[in-house]
């Protein structure tokens, strides 16, 4: 009896206390007691330039006339080919449809002088509304040939902060036959979140949601296809807009991922409470890549 109860009442209990921990309701509150609790580095002042608004997530800017643009794309085509992407992956999770090769960019000064590029920093420091903190970067080479979507292959949500930009800069075009990423804007994202939570059903950030239960919650919609010709990046808060990966496509899809978070988002939280303890004011972009760096060499010796 005893046995029975916890199962009928307990289970689903935590089935929602695990789904509120990964929900946009949890990284909000969060995200408010961090910004409450966290000073910005006091050099950060808010860029006027709002090229990407959060009501729509994602842009496609043009930057074929900046010259450290076009030395990153020289030197990521000539550092990272193809067959060294595919050689040094490990992404063993997607290695049928994704091959991935992590870079630290502070060793690749080309890709860095772009990264560091004052227009390249004003957008992403407008949506984010804080110094943006370089978390990630990669190489992604995708030949996709999977016929049945898996894993990012569906649609879902990330979850490492309230408000991030990923950033896909194409060393190929990026065409619809390449297999781009495909989204819904951040506005048609909150409508779904609010229309499964009508029908009682609590959105997880972990959630894998098939295309038709998308339709299901907000009718036929059209996704958008971020296809990009070179010259041009994409920039995706992938927080707030439902999408997915590169699903079976004809052409191959190559291009550099860059990763910025706000300086409040949980995962730099070790980070935020060595500079307090170090009594450090000072935070750019590359701070917490430095800081990462400095301990792994601490762990080697």
């Amino acid at each position: 009896m005893i046995r029975s109860f916890k199962t009928f009442f307990f289970s689903p209990l935590a089935d929602i206390i695990k789904k509120l921990r990964f929900s946009h309701l949890y990284l909000t509150v969060d995200y408010i007691l961090r910004k409450f609790l966290i000073s910005d580095n006091k050099k950060f002042s808010k860029s006027n330039k709002v090229l990407i608004k959060r009501n729509q997530g994602f842009a496609k800017i043009n930057f074929k006339k900046n010259n450290n643009f076009k030395k990153l794309i020289v030197y990521t085509k000539k550092k990272f080919p193809p067959k060294v992407i595919i050689n040094r992956s490990k992404n063993k999770s997607k290695e049928s449809f994704l091959k991935i090769h992590t870079i630290n960019v502070l060793e690749h000064k080309e890709i860095l002088n772009f990264l560091k590029d004052k227009d390249f920093q004003e957008i992403i420091s407008s949506y984010l509304e804080s110094t943006p903190i370089l978390t990630h970067a990669s190489v992604w080479y995708s030949k996709n040939k999977t016929t049945n979507p898996q894993s990012s292959q569906l649609f879902h949500f990330d979850r490492e902060d309230r408000y991030q930009l990923k950033v896909f800069i194409p060393i190929y075009p990026i065409h619809e036959d390449s297999g781009p990423l495909t989204l819904l804007s951040s506005k048609q994202s909150s409508d779904f979140i609010r229309s499964s939570l009508l029908k009682f059903r609590l959105v997880s950030l972990k959630d894998r949601i098939e295309d038709s239960m998308v339709e299901k919650r907000l009718g036929k919609v059209r996704p958008f296809k971020m296809t990009a010709d070179q010259g041009e990046i994409i920039f995706a808060d992938t927080t707030n807009c439902l999408h997915y990966g590169s699903r079976n496509s004809i052409k191959p899809k190559y291009h550099l991922t860059i990763q910025f978070l706000s300086i409040y988002s949980y995962k730099l939280q070790q980070f935020m409470k060595e500079l307090k303890r170090n009594n450090d004011t000072f935070i750019d972009s590359f701070s917490y890549m430095k800081w990462q760096n400095k301990n792994t060499i601490r762990q080697e010796l």
